[in-house]
């Protein structure tokens, strides 16, 4: 197994004191990833979120632990997540929550605990109360922290961001979100205006399952963000279809946007190779299609936006989004350069880059 370094001038952005959490940016893997990403989280100094397989979530989690703890020290601590909301048969919201699944987590060192929430749907919103109430309730009979997971389908926040909002505040206990979409949640700006207005609570509040909007989200208020290995794990898959994306997508930071890597000499062929400059260890100031691998793409991706979030948290909030709006808009004038040159329309901005932009206008 290869040793993984960090990426060159890496420092994980702090989270608030008392967390456990080690990095404000997370990485979300799947469990049959653990020795790679245990190696990683080691080196790296990024807290491991993990996806837990099987039937049986405790022995699952327990064998899941003693892999990572062989490979990054017996000190490690990692956040578990039941997925029980993913999925063709994915529980919904109304399923009842399992406390032996959360003191289990505590009892082994987690930092904090995930309640395994089921899906929620816009059509069946009224979930989300008896979610909340649940988790309010498995918290009060745990020994420590318990984040309510509250897996949403993104038009909850697109559409429903107030009454989101009401429900979390009358809870009154933190919140981990994810959002369900076929593509992208925040490519509607209403989505993210949503998630800026949730984010006002004074409830702690988290952002799974996503990508750079973890670092946007973080400088708006939440605890902390999880980005996905893959495609997969950047969102929430619709019940009703959808599946693993063609390809290796891989975060050109430049962009501020996953591209597919195969695609990326194609476009340097006909472009200046600047676009595609990476500073990460694994780059070394090269371009990414130069040195990044199908193998490598994860922990490229991951540690070029946990150095991003370490360089952009360093202000006030209003700053910080300042500057993550300041970042976006040079990422689109870009896409818009290389869209041009290429005569490609796949090169257009990222519409995430464009809701993050309009919904942080005069902010």
């Amino acid at each position: 197994m290869t040793d993984l370094a960090p990426p060159s001038g890496h420092h994980p952005a702090p989270v608030p004191a008392g967390t456990g959490i080690d990095s404000a940016i997370l990485i979300h893997a799947p469990q049959s990833k653990v020795d790679r990403i245990a190696a990683f989280s080691r080196n790296a100094g990024i807290t491991a979120l993990y996806t837990v397989a099987g039937g049986n979530k405790t022995a699952a989690a327990d064998k899941l632990l003693t892999t990572h703890r062989s490979i990054a020290g017996p000190e490690s601590r990692i956040l578990f997540d039941a997925n029980r909301y993913s999925g063709k048969n994915r529980a919904t919201g109304d399923a009842p929550l399992s406390l032996e699944w959360v003191t289990w987590q505590l009892d082994h060192g987690a930092p904090v605990a995930l309640t395994d929430t089921g899906y929620i749907s816009l059509e069946n919103i009224a979930q989300v109360d008896l979610a909340l109430g649940r988790g309010a309730d498995i918290a009060s009979q745990a020994s420590g922290t318990v984040m309510t997971m509250l897996p949403i389908e993104s038009l909850i926040l697109k559409n429903s961001a107030d009454q989101l909002r009401t429900a979390i505040d009358r809870a009154g206990v933190p919140v981990a979100l994810a959002l369900g979409h076929s593509t992208d949640p925040f490519g509607a700006v209403d989505t993210v205006r949503g998630l800026l207005h949730v984010l006002g609570s004074q409830v702690s509040i988290a952002l799974l399952r996503t990508d750079l909007s973890a670092v946007a989200a973080v400088a708006a208020g939440a605890r902390f963000g999880a980005v996905g290995t893959s495609s997969t794990l950047r969102h929430i898959w619709p019940s009703k279809g959808g599946g693993r994306s063609p390809g290796t997508s891989v975060l050109v930071p430049r962009l501020m946007s996953y591209h597919l890597l195969e695609r990326l000499p194609l476009v340097a062929a006909q472009v200046p190779a600047d676009y595609f400059w990476c500073d990460c260890n694994i780059c070394e100031g090269g371009a990414v299609f130069d040195h990044v691998t199908e193998h490598t793409a994860p922990e490229h991706s991951i540690g070029s936006i946990a150095t991003f979030a370490a360089n952009l948290l360093s202000g006030t909030r209003e700053e910080n989004l300042k500057s993550f709006r300041e970042k976006a808009m040079n990422a689109q004038t870009l896409h818009s350069e290389i869209q041009v040159e290429m005569e490609d329309v796949r090169w257009a901005p990222a519409r995430s880059l464009d809701s993050w932009v309009k919904a942080l206008d005069g902010r």
